[in-house]
C-alpha cells in the first residue's frame, strides 16, 4: 500500500490543528523604571523586575551608546533579581546604565540608558586598631586545641 503525499499533509494538519506560538513571537518585556545611585566607591543600578524571565543582562558604558557597550555586559540570574552594584573604589567617576530581560536565548530590547556619579570617601582609611591583647612573646609556645602541648 503506498501513502500519497496529499494523505501525508492532511495528517500533519490534524496532528497539529492550533499552531504553537514560539518564544521569538512574543519577546521578553523591556525592564522598566531604571534607577542609578551614586554612593561611596559603587554605583548602584536598581529595575522594576519582570515576570516569567531567567534574568537580566545590564550593560556598563562610558558614554551612552547602546551599540557598542564599551566596559561590560554583566548577566544577572533570576526573575527576582532587581539590582546590580558597580564597584568603582575610591574615585568619582560616571557610568551609564541600560537592562534587558532574557529568556530562552531571546533578548528584549535595552532600556534607555541613565546614568550615575560615584562619591569619593571623605578621608583617606586610618590605619587600623591594635590587637586587644599582646602577641605572644617569642619564647611561648603557641597554644594547642586539646588543652596540652604537642611534644616531638
Amino acid at each position: 500500500m503506498t501513502i500519497r503525499l496529499s494523505d501525508i499533509r492532511l495528517l500533519e494538519q490534524t496532528r497539529y490543528p492550533a499552531p504553537t506560538k514560539l518564544a521569538s513571537d512574543k519577546p521578553p518585556i523591556i525592564p522598566t523604571a531604571p534607577q542609578v545611585t551614586g554612593a561611596q566607591g559603587l554605583i548602584r543600578i536598581q529595575w522594576a523586575t519582570v515576570d516569567g524571565v531567567e534574568g537580566y543582562d545590564i550593560a556598563i558604558m562610558t558614554t551612552p551608546n547602546l551599540a557598542n557597550p564599551d566596559v561590560n555586559i554583566q548577566r544577572v540570574m533570576g526573575e527576582k533579581s532587581r539590582e546590580f552594584v558597580y564597584s568603582t573604589g575610591n574615585v568619582a567617576i560616571t557610568r551609564y546604565f541600560s537592562v534587558r530581560t532574557f529568556l530562552s536565548g531571546y533578548f528584549s530590547d535595552w532600556c534607555p540608558p541613565v546614568s550615575g556619579t560615584s562619591v569619593v570617601f571623605g578621608t583617606t582609611e586610618s590605619d587600623p586598631p591594635s590587637p586587644p591583647v599582646n602577641p605572644p612573646s617569642g619564647g611561648e609556645r603557641p597554644p594547642s586545641g586539646g588543652g596540652h602541648y604537642n611534644t616531638l
